[in-house]
């Protein structure tokens, strides 16, 4: 892999999540990188490319989005777990799987709420997790999952493949802009 801006390599790698067509390295500094497909915004980056073949920086809505420890990656969507506990999501949002109370594709990186109060933010996640489809021609579903530090198990957005034994699509679906209990 290209290093940042295609040059030499990328390095001081933590952690790297693989999602639909984008993927995501989280650096020894905090940041976050993507490179891949953009049609939804993926990229994080605020540049309306179809792709990157090397490493941008995701950035928040006001500039840099430094303190990151964890990265996962959806179909087309992505997140980032700052070390404060906070959750950011950038990416596609069809379903509310970015958790910011819309259904709009977002292509810079914003705090996911805390519930069904949309005036606050989602605290206390030691755990993120993306999940959805994506076929080479458009990506299908998504959902958000995030572990707090009481044990509980949060989900946002929705997707018919998100169902398992103790997780079913529609209680998924029933808190779709904002993450809610399961």
């Amino acid at each position: 892999m290209k290093g940042l801006g295609g040059n030499g390599v990328l390095s001081d790698i933590l952690a790297i999540a693989a999602g639909g067509q984008t993927s995501l390295a989280l650096r020894a500094d905090g940041t976050v990188w993507s490179w891949g497909v953009n049609n939804k915004g993926q990229l994080g980056n605020n540049v309306a490319t179809k792709y990157s073949m090397t490493p941008v920086q995701v950035k928040a809505q006001l500039g840099d989005l430094p303190g990151m420890k964890a990265i996962a990656a959806g179909s087309a969507h992505c997140l980032a777990l700052k070390a404060d506990g906070t959750v950011w999501a950038w990416g596609w949002n069809s379903n509310g799987q970015l958790g910011d109370g819309s259904t709009s594709d977002r292509s810079t990186a914003a705090a996911v709420k805390g519930g069904k109060k949309l005036g606050t933010f989602l605290k206390n996640v030691k755990a993120i997790a993306a999940g959805g489809t994506a076929t080479i021609l458009q990506p299908s579903g998504g959902h958000t999952l995030a572990l707090v530090a009481q044990g509980e198990v949060l989900a946002g957005g929705g997707t018919s493949r998100a169902s398992s034994a103790s997780i079913t699509s529609s209680r998924i679906n029933s808190c779709p802009t904002v993450p809610c209990r399961l």
